[in-house]
């Protein structure tokens, strides 16, 4: 399963106020990716955060 962390914004996620992200990332690693896919959220980096 693949991870996103949402540090900055864990409350707008629980809350439904943010059902989606923008991120600067590598075309390689963005590519992961897909439209529909389902990803564990972290309230910070997974070594030392929680599942949200």
């Amino acid at each position: 399963m693949k991870i996103v962390s949402f540090a900055w914004t864990t409350e707008a996620l629980l809350a439904g106020r943010k059902t989606v992200t923008r991120r600067c990332w590598n075309e390689r690693y963005a590519g992961r990716f897909k439209s529909g896919d389902l990803v564990q959220a972290y309230d910070r980096n997974p070594s030392g955060g929680r599942t949200v």
